[in-house]
Parts: C-alpha cells; sequence; structure tokens
C-alpha cells in the first residue's frame, strides 16, 4: 500500500469515527431517522469497519500514516459538524440534513479508497471498501427519503 492509499484510508476511517460520535451525540434523532434496529446496525457496521481499516493499515506497516491522517481529517470533519448542528442533536430533521453532507462525502471517499483496493490488491480492502461503499450510499438514501417524507408533513 502507498502512501496516498494509506492517506485515504485514514480519511474514511476518520468518517466513521466521526459518524459514530455523532449517533453518540444524537441517538435518539438516529432512531426517529433509522429505527432503532437500523441505528443499532449502524454502530456494528462502523465498529466493524473500524477495526478493518486499523487490521490492513497494520498488517500493510501504514498505520502511522493511517492514524495521522484520521486524526486531521477527523478534526476537520468534528468542526464542519459543529457549525451545522450546532445544539440540534435532538432534531432529527437537521441531523438527516447534516447526514446528508457527510454520507455524500464519505460514499466518495469510499469510493476512492475502492479503486485503490483493485489496484493494489490490498488483501480485504477491496471487499471491505465494496461493502462500505454500499453502506454509506444506503445511509445517504435512508436520511435522504426520512427527509422527503417529512417535507410532505410541513404544509
Amino acid at each position: 500500500m502507498n502512501e496516498f492509499q494509506a492517506k485515504k484510508l485514514g480519511e474514511v476511517l476518520a468518517f466513521d469515527k466521526v459518524g459514530m460520535d455523532t449517533i453518540h451525540h444524537a441517538m435518539a434523532s438516529f432512531d426517529t431517522i433509522f429505527g432503532k434496529e437500523e441505528a443499532m446496525r449502524i454502530v456494528q457496521e462502523l465498529n466493524k469497519n473500524m477495526g478493518l481499516i486499523q487490521d490492513i493499515a497494520k498488517r500493510e506497516g501504514v498505520w502511522d500514516i493511517v492514524s495521522k491522517k484520521a486524526e486531521g481529517t477527523g478534526a476537520k470533519l468534528t468542526k464542519m459538524r459543529e457549525v451545522y448542528v450546532g445544539d440540534q442533536w435532538d432534531n432529527p430533521s437537521e441531523i438527516a440534513e447534516w447526514l446528508g453532507f457527510f454520507e455524500g462525502a464519505a460514499y466518495v471517499h469510499w469510493n476512492l479508497v475502492e479503486g485503490a483496493g483493485e489496484a493494489s490488491h490490498v488483501e480485504n480492502l477491496r471487499a471491505l471498501s465494496d461493502e462500505a461503499v454500499h453502506f454509506h450510499k444506503s445511509l445517504l438514501e435512508q436520511a435522504s427519503n426520512f427527509l422527503k417524507e417529512l417535507g410532505k408533513t410541513k404544509k
């Protein structure tokens, strides 16, 4: 795995970490947007992905690069979230709107990692990234559908 690929892996690790932190701050909103069972599945999927990223990075000898990039990217994402969400953690509409930005960005970053996985033949990276692409696209679609239905109720 080269440095570019390691940095991109760090970026998607940051998305998963900030996603997990967002859930912890906004669990009631996640329950409303996704339902309790789906919210718990999201937590499980993020935990699984973070563990696999760490395993791959350590096996490839790039954990220092990945973790440093995750820290920097995570700080940027957290600042963006704080500006957008403010103190509206219990407002499902605001959380779903934030997820539109956040999950869209996570989705495209994972697409980049998926391409890197195909080109590099790093063990397990292609399978992880393929699953993560579908996972984040699904979260984006679910948040979008929630907002669409919410919009129908606002007359």
